[in-house]
């Protein structure tokens, strides 16, 4: 009929065979696995990791580790120095170790001919992050230390890797939180919190040392740049210096507790001297939450060095570290901020 649609009619079409080879079915079935091994194989969500047993996870690995795995039992079999194996059982986690004190202590470690060596903690001698291991022969039981860290000082259990640690956690701003966070996530063993406040004050005083022998050589080099310039000037004189002057605060705003005042030279452009001020102390704060008496504070606080050295409001501190600063110039430099060159002066 004119202007009707034709009907399409469908045909099915006869399958074709495959004249090829199947061979991705053919290898399957050739080097098929066990049921075990691919459960083995493939990691299981349904199952609780409590649930598997020893050869379980010891299968669940991934394929580059094996290879690592299998390298080293080819490493051990072709080198027959089956004497050299560590049985660390006892210990578990991570620990950071000085490689000199492990050099020295593999090369004076004693192990008998068909003797084997085992690596021992003892673990009451632990002192924050630092670990004391035993190169043990299970022969004769001669063993030979192995810290982990080496001391700071002589006396005293003030170690290395412990002020290290402390120093980044000040450096970083991450503080005792963000060193125990690592320490944990690493399953390495912590410091305790006064441990590390003690090093906190230990570093500071060290730095606070270091800062002031260096503002002392700078007002030395001032000094003697303004005599080179004003030859009629003795050393003995008290020498007049221009110096550019500036603070800042903790905290933006009004309301900071801590604020910090320079004092740099222009002609140099070194620093001359540093002030801090502050409207509280934190070891005061922390004996009073410990929940003491008052008259119990007032004793402490006859030892105690409080870290308060000012009580009026935060910009005040600027003003006040200038005058703080411009006293005792004479003392620490012999020399007089007479100019000020500063854009807001």
């Amino acid at each position: 009929m004119v202007g009707e649609k034709s009907r399409s009619v469908y045909r099915k079409k006869r399958k074709r065979n495959f004249s090829g080879r199947r061979k991705q079915k053919e290898e399957s079935e050739e080097t098929a696995p066990d049921v075990g091994e691919i459960a083995a194989s493939t990691p299981s969500t349904l199952r609780d990791e409590n649930q598997l047993s020893d050869s379980d996870s010891k299968e669940t690995v991934g394929s580059s580790r094996k290879k690592m795995k299998y390298a080293d039992e080819e490493l051990l079999l072709d080198s027959s120095d089956e004497e050299y194996t560590f049985n660390t059982e006892e210990s578990e986690g991570y620990r950071l170790i000085n490689v000199k004190n492990l050099s020295t202590a593999v090369s004076k470690a004693h192990m008998c001919e068909k003797g084997t060596l085992t690596l021992e903690e003892e673990k009451s001698a632990r002192a924050g992050l630092m670990s004391h291991f035993s190169l043990q022969c299970c022969s004769c039981e001669e063993s030979s230390p192995l810290p982990t860290s080496s001391g700071v000082t002589q006396r005293g259990k003030s170690y290395d890797i412990n002020r290290r640690v402390v120093e980044h956690a000040i450096e970083s701003g991450s503080g005792y939180e963000g060193l125990a966070t690592f320490c944990g996530i690493m399953n390495m063993p912590c410091l305790s919190k006064p441990a590390y406040y003690k090093q906190v004050d230990n570093i500071l005083e060290a730095l606070e040392d270091e800062a002031k022998e260096d503002m002392r050589k700078a007002g030395e080099r001032l000094g003697q740049q303004i005599l080179e310039e004003n030859p009629e000037k003795d050393l003995d004189d008290t020498l007049d210096a221009v110096v550019s002057f500036d603070g800042t605060w903790a905290k933006r705003g009004f309301t900071s507790l801590t604020g910090v005042v320079f004092v740099i030279s222009v002609d140099t452009g070194e620093v001359l001297d540093y002030h801090v001020l502050s409207k509280a102390c934190q070891k005061c704060a922390l004996k009073k939450a410990k929940g003491v008496n008052e008259e119990e504070f007032e004793e402490w606080l006859l030892e105690h060095e409080c870290d308060i050295n000012f009580a009026g409001s935060s910009p005040a501190m600027e003003c006040e570290g200038a005058v703080v600063s411009w006293e005792r110039s004479l003392e620490r430099h012999n020399l007089r901020y007479r100019w000020m060159d500063d854009e807001r002066w």
